[in-house]
């Protein structure tokens, strides 16, 4: 029988784990807004909705309207969080859409006519164009913060759509998520996922999703393969 070395088939299968495990950031929490309510999803409802509600497109916010969810996110740890959305109505001018309130500070992306966003900033507010000039499609934003600086990313690219810092305090609105009419302008506003974790501020490849997963299960798959046909030889 030929005689093997073993440390090198160790190593080969500790860099195969470690290749198929490497994006080990994970959602902890989730909401798929177009088969479940958002009272079985943990999201407290304000206002009347009955010109809204669940539909084939996702779960639509009327204007008067806004969805709350208590969390536990600090911003020195870092947190993500990411929402499938778009506005439904034409109203022009500002109008609310999210505020991400952590241990200490308060974060805002909200709508601005039907072409762009208006973010607050401790530069003063800025006003970045949505992609396709539309925030009246369905865009997938991800909104990451670490300490001061705030990344948004659009449509899964890692790029940043728009990169600031921000402090102002959450003051009575700490751990709260919120979306929807919470202040002006009468948005209406439909939401197809809401997604988010409290385990860091991570770029959209960062946190892959089920197929990713399925990929890297079937990578370490082969690799263990691979060890065994080498150690049968």
């Amino acid at each position: 029988m030929k005689k093997i070395s073993i440390l090198p088939t160790i190593i080969t299968l500790v860099l195969c784990l470690a290749s198929a495990t490497m994006q080990a950031a994970t959602w902890e929490y989730e909401w798929d807004a177009i088969n479940t309510l958002p009272g079985d999803a943990g999201w407290t409802v304000v206002g009347d909705n009955s010109s809204g509600g669940q539909g084939p497109q996702g779960y639509t916010i009327s204007a008067n309207v806004f969805i709350n969810q208590s969390w536990a996110a600090d911003a020195d740890t870092g947190w993500t969080v990411a929402f499938r959305v778009k506005r439904d109505d034409s109203n022009a001018g500002f109008a609310s859409l999210s505020f991400i309130g952590d241990d200490q500070y308060g974060n805002d992306f909200n709508y601005f006519a039907s072409d762009r966003y208006r973010i607050s900033t401790d530069s003063g507010l800025i006003y970045p164009t949505a992609p396709d000039s539309s925030n009246m499609i369905f865009q997938d934003v991800q909104i990451a913060r670490s300490g001061n600086i705030v990344n948004v990313y659009m449509n899964g690219d890692d790029t940043p759509f728009a990169s600031y810092e921000y402090t102002a305090a959450a003051g009575g609105n700490a751990n709260i998520v919120r979306f929807g009419d919470f202040t002006s302008g009468d948005p209406v506003s439909t939401i197809q996922y809401v997604k988010y974790t409290t385990e860091g501020a991570f770029t959209p490849s960062q946190i892959p999703e089920p197929s990713n997963y399925a990929t890297m299960l079937s990578l370490f798959a082969v690799c263990l393969f691979g060890y065994q046909l080498r150690k049968r030889q």
